[in-house]
């Protein structure tokens, strides 16, 4: 067999000259093209991520206005309950002698109204963007703030509600005269009612000094 046989695969040297200038432009060009794809997929990205971090930055403007309002509140509400659980605890203190001197009770006893401002957090939440605010624990702290304490305070703002409506309601059954004080039931509702403001005060304290400290951390965002 001759050695010389070329195979029909075989490109002659003359013809590969010719076609090697080609084949490099056909090279450049593709690299060009994919070049530029990915240019043009990292640009819309890029202007994605922007517009994301916007929207993050308004909402967490939105909500600082919303938490500085809570703060104000929750302070308010403190205060209130705090006077409420002094006049309570003044009247149990009283002794049979006094309760005869006293005679009638004007009860003054405040309902709580506070309301969680929240309106914000949950369009954010609900549009599934909170999870474009990119420091981990900011996020963690506003989800911990509304889902966690804002729900337990609630809760005991509605307990405590509920105890004074009992108390004043036990009361006006004797015309809100003090001997009322030496039914056990009613100082037991009495005690009670003290122990929730204990307890809703130190969640107000615990809530403000979370929210004080999510507003420390969005100024810095």
């Amino acid at each position: 067999m001759n050695n010389t046989d070329s195979s029909p695969f075989d490109i002659p040297k003359q013809s590969f000259k010719k076609f090697l200038p080609q084949l490099k432009r056909i090279t450049i060009e593709i690299i060009v093209i994919v070049f530029s794809v990915y240019v043009s997929i990292w640009l819309t990205n890029r202007s994605q991520y922007n517009m994301e971090q916007e929207e993050a930055r308004a909402f967490l403007s939105d909500l600082k206005n919303d938490l500085e309002i809570d703060i104000h509140n929750m302070k308010d509400e403190k205060a209130k309950i705090e006077e409420s659980k002094n006049g309570i605890s003044s009247l149990l203190k009283l002794s049979k002698k006094q309760m005869e001197e006293v005679g009638y009770i004007d009860m003054k006893i405040q309902f709580n109204t506070r309301r969680n401002i929240e309106a914000n957090y949950e369009g954010f939440k609900s549009s599934g963007k909170i999870g474009n605010i990119e420091k981990r624990k900011l996020k963690n702290d506003i989800l911990s703030y509304y889902q966690e304490h804002m729900s337990v305070t609630t809760e005991m703002e509605k307990d405590i509600n509920s105890t004074k409506k009992d108390i004043i309601e036990l009361f006006g059954k004797n015309n809100f005269n003090a001997n009322s004080l030496s039914d056990p039931y009613l100082r037991t509702k009495m005690n009670l009612y003290i122990g929730i403001v204990n307890s809703l005060a130190k969640a107000y304290d615990d809530d403000i000094k979370l929210a004080k400290t999510i507003i420390n951390e969005m100024n810095g965002y």
